[in-house]
Formats: C-alpha cells, sequence, structure tokens
C-alpha cells in the first residue's frame, strides 16, 4: 500500500483508497494522521469481510432468482384457473 498527501486538492473528501494507494486531501498534518488512520482501518476492515459479502450477494441473488421462478409458476396456475 502507499501514500499520496494530496492536500487540497479535493475540498469534498479529507482522503480516499484508489487500488491500492491512500490517497490524503486534508492541509494539516494533525488531520492527515487521523484520516490516514481511518482510512487504513476502512480498508483493511473491509478486506476482511470482503469474502463474507460476495457469499451474501450471491445468496441473495439465488433467492431472488427462486423467488422470481416460485411467482412465475404461481402467476401462470391462477392464469389457468382464471381462464
Amino acid at each position: 500500500m502507499t501514500l499520496k498527501w494530496l492536500s487540497g486538492q479535493n475540498e469534498k473528501l479529507s482522503g480516499e483508497v484508489k487500488r491500492n494507494c491512500i490517497h490524503l486531501y486534508v492541509e494539516d498534518e494533525e488531520s492527515a494522521l487521523r484520516t490516514l488512520k481511518h482510512e487504513f482501518l476502512d480498508y483493511t476492515i473491509g478486506k476482511v469481510i470482503e469474502p463474507y459479502e460476495k457469499i451474501a450477494n450471491t445468496l441473495i441473488g439465488l433467492i431472488n432468482e427462486e423467488s422470481y421462478k416460485r411467482k412465475e409458476k404461481l402467476v401462470e396456475i391462477l392464469c389457468k384457473l382464471l381462464e
């Protein structure tokens, strides 16, 4: 991981991680250190939970697909009953 201190180059953000580089935009050293700690912890914790997010999103996708199939099947049955 690398670090770039780009003082004052982004008025909306204090810092962010782009690829494997922490970008700091604050101007003073104290704020830069606080932002560096925040961005580093946010990035590393995000990497820890990333596999769980992928699993959860995959399960949600499968459940949505199954729910859609069941709904379509029910709609077809109801249509036949209404004929």
